[in-house]
């Protein structure tokens, strides 16, 4: 990518996909109790850069069945969605 955007593009992408989560469930899962646990969150709103419709509902069940767990909760496994 480096020969394809300028040093500026380079940074603003980073910027935005630093709270990123990506890949399969077990992987998201890790991603998003890593944002959590860094940030202190205890609220999340979740975005979907999908164009396909029943991608996007489907990238959103799979993220609704997700339980994310951190040292700070004191209840293990509590969804991310309620």
């Amino acid at each position: 990518m480096d020969s394809l955007w300028s040093s500026v593009e380079k940074a603003q992408v980073e910027r935005m996909t630093v709270c990123s989560a990506v890949g399969s469930p077990a992987t998201v899962q890790k991603q998003l109790a890593a944002i959590i646990e860094s940030t202190k969150a205890d609220e999340l709103i979740l975005t979907s850069q999908l164009h396909d419709h029943e991608a996007r509902l489907k990238s959103f069940e799979l993220i609704s069945r997700l339980q994310v767990e951190t040292p700070e909760r004191t209840q293990p496994g509590i969804p991310i969605l309620q």
